[in-house]
């Protein structure tokens, strides 16, 4: 998923030199509500905070886990400081709270059971020792 802001766009931080900026006030961090507060990545990370907690709240509950809960309050703090301090931070947090390095653990053992298969398949046909060297390498890739 994809998530562009086509609000505002400038490259980089700056001063904020109106009243607000314009947008929803529901995912707007606070300072850009007021002149002369700094506009930076942490804005952003703000924003998307706002997004997640949009797509995991629902009228019967949060829909994640409690670490995600965790990533997106920490995303939407009131002041910019506490917040994560760029986008590519947030990014890693919430992977890991929602548990991807579980998912690329499954995948890389479903990688490792169809190389096993294969070996089996290929010591079947006598073309053993090419394939052990090939899966010595593809191993190392993982």
């Amino acid at each position: 998923m994809r998530l562009i802001d086509l609000d505002e766009y400038r490259p980089g931080p700056f001063v904020l030199d109106a009243d607000r900026l314009p947008g929803s006030r529901s995912y707007m961090a606070p300072e850009e509500f007021v002149r002369g507060a700094l506009i930076d990545e942490r804005t952003t990370v703000h924003l998307l905070g706002r997004t997640l907690h949009h797509l995991l709240d629902s009228a019967q509950g949060w829909r994640g886990n409690g670490d995600q809960r965790r990533v997106v309050d920490r995303a939407t703090e009131s002041a910019p400081a506490t917040r994560y301090p760029n986008v590519p931070a947030l990014v890693r947090a919430w992977r890991l709270a929602a548990g991807g390095w579980r998912l690329a653990a499954r995948d890389t053992l479903t990688r490792r059971r169809r190389a096993e298969r294969a070996l089996q398949a290929d010591q079947r046909e006598g073309s053993r020792w090419m394939f052990r060297h090939a899966h010595r390498a593809h191993v190392l890739r993982w």
